[in-house]
């Protein structure tokens, strides 16, 4: 559970990045992030990869 939250806080730090910095789009983080989905898989669950691209997009929908 603890993993869940730390990557919604993961998430809002780069949707905040994203929100913030003009040329940078949460789609080009959300593409990098899917590319390197194999990789992470070995690291982390499913579930935490899902709740950093959500965190991720609602919090540059918020900040943008």
């Amino acid at each position: 559970m603890i993993e869940l939250v730390i990557a919604c806080f993961i998430g809002i730090l780069i949707g905040t990045t994203t929100g913030i910095i003009p040329g940078i789009h949460v789609n080009t983080a959300g593409a990098i992030l899917f590319a390197s989905s194999g990789a992470l898989l070995t690291q982390v669950s499913p579930e935490f990869l899902c709740v950093l691209m959500v965190s991720m997009s609602i919090a540059h929908a918020l900040i943008e």
